[in-house]
């Protein structure tokens, strides 16, 4: 008996890996089955990082779970917060060394998990909601889907001041008038999916406590589940989850009063299409140039959305490798995709908890000094996402675009991925028609195309030829202290730097 033990605990972890998975671009770390959590069913996931470490916090149908994952390959149980409530519906966040959860269907209230001491309190004047939202920058969690005290709507959107995280003040509740099931903030500035009343835009003034009415969107005939903003494109995208087969929705939120959708730029890539092709979206979420959505029966799927309105599938993973057809609610419910190590956590509701990792996760070559064209008219040519070549050059001192072939042999550095400059550095072109030399990079936080005399110490110098990125929407990240910027080529064939998110070290 003893011998079949052992052989039994040196099985299983090679059986939880010998399942065949559907999957693109994206290996499994570790799995741990939906069997081994309180009630067999998973649902909500979140992260968090403290001293290095880093961890996963989700739900089962009967309990909160804490995991170690600073080792993506073997997760180990930290916490497990055990209640009297049975709900598929659980949501987390996180901000400070505090986490905070809510349920859906059941009164678990308010719960607030010490992350330090591992102990849980509840604030029982919110008596359920269906999702919670965390304004890090300005210290507030936003609460929808809720029932409270004293009334039966569920329309009440609440507010709290979480600058004193144990111990949430609520500051504001507001009815918009109809119910809201999930909410996205950035700036005081509240979207909110109202499920079959579209999409709501509001405004929160700290000062006064005011909600604002900023804007509604026509919207589809789907269900607006939720949605997640481009963290630097005036773009939201957004998952209908009703009725089944829905694609995903890009809003273009530029003005903020009248949002506004196309139905030529949704998108959806089903896994079992051509056959099937309803899957059902759930959650997105997006990192730096990257969208991350739980897609229940297709698991998790990655998109590249350098080019916001063009996202380009680069990996997916189907945790749900029992599907043959697209129906009810399997799958992945949440992912996060926010570690800095790069580890992704995924719960799905069937299948247990997930730790996966994208293959060259990062996508970044970090070069650490200038690019020096050296050659006239040399340029750099981006790839973008329809797949044509586009050369960015100095021409007559100024950055000019035109349409470019296939790398020849005279030309360098074929890159599959971004690329990393580090601070202060950049790209040195030298004029197709002067022969002078300009420098392009970033200074007190805006970019400047600045004359520049011979280059020394560059990093790396192309001595003839153009230097190409050869992977869709791959661009030149350029940085000074804290400020960062892309330089890329969008579909449009116009070259572009907006700012974007720093890459960590």
């Amino acid at each position: 008996m003893y011998r079949l033990f052992l052989l039994i605990l040196f099985i299983l972890p090679s059986c939880l890996f010998a399942q065949t998975y559907n999957k693109m671009n994206m290996t499994l770390q570790n799995r741990i089955p939906a069997t081994s959590f309180d009630g067999n069913e998973l649902s909500d996931i979140w992260g968090y990082v403290k001293d290095g470490q880093e961890y996963a916090i989700f739900g089962s149908l009967g309990a909160t779970y804490i995991y170690n994952v600073t080792n993506c390959g073997s997760p180990t149980l930290v916490k497990e917060f055990d209640d009297s409530y049975t709900s598929i519906w659980r949501d987390y966040k996180v901000y400070g060394d505090y986490a905070y959860g809510v349920c859906d269907g059941a009164n678990c209230g308010l719960q607030i998990m010490n992350l330090n001491t591992l102990t849980q309190t509840t604030n029982n004047t919110l008596i359920r909601a269906h999702n919670i939202f965390i304004d890090e920058p300005n210290a507030r969690m936003y609460a929808v889907g809720t029932y409270i005290s004293g009334t039966s709507s569920r329309n009440n959107i609440l507010i709290y001041d979480i600058s004193n995280p144990g111990s949430p003040n609520l500051v504001k509740t507001f009815n918009p008038g109809k119910y809201t099931h999930d909410i996205y903030v950035e700036d005081n500035t509240l979207y909110c999916s109202h499920g079959y009343s579209n999409l709501g835009i509001y405004t929160y003034n700290p000062v006064t406590h005011n909600v604002t009415t900023v804007g509604t969107s026509s919207g589809s005939s789907g269900y607006n589940h939720s949605s997640w903003k481009h963290p630097y494109q005036d773009v939201l995208y957004l998952a209908e989850e009703v009725p089944i087969g829905r694609p995903m929705f890009i809003y273009n939120i530029s003005n903020p009063a009248s949002p506004s959708w196309n139905m030529a730029d949704a998108f959806k890539d089903p896994l079992l299409g051509p056959t099937y092709t309803n899957n059902r979206p759930h959650n997105p979420f997006v990192n730096g140039d990257y969208l991350y959505i739980s897609y229940y029966h297709d698991g998790l799927q990655v998109y590249d959305v350098t080019d916001p309105y063009n996202p380009e599938r680069v990996a997916y993973f189907d945790t749900y490798y029992q599907n043959t057809s697209y129906s009810s609610y399997y799958g992945v419910w949440g992912t996060y995709p926010y570690l800095p190590s790069g580890c992704l956590l995924v719960a799905d509701i069937d299948n247990g908890f997930y730790t996966l990792t994208i293959d060259d996760y990062k996508g970044y070559s970090e070069v650490g000094g200038d690019i020096f064209l050296k050659q006239a008219g040399a340029g750099i040519v981006f790839k973008d996402n329809s797949g044509s070549y586009r050369k960015v050059y100095l021409n007559n001192g100024s950055l000019t675009t035109s349409s470019a072939g296939a790398p020849s042999s005279s030309d360098h550095m074929l890159m599959e991925s971004h690329m990393e400059l580090g601070n202060d550095y950049g790209i040195i072109f030298t004029d197709a028609t002067t022969g002078l030399r300009k420098k392009l990079y970033v200074d007190k936080g805006s970019i400047v195309l600045d004359p520049v005399l011979l280059p020394t110490g560059a990093n790396l110098e192309i001595t003839q030829g153009d230097f190409y990125l050869s992977r869709k929407n791959a661009g030149i990240i350029l940085s000074d202290s804290g400020n960062c910027f892309k330089f890329f080529t969008d579909i449009s064939g116009n070259h572009r730097t907006p700012s974007h998110p720093c890459i960590p070290d």
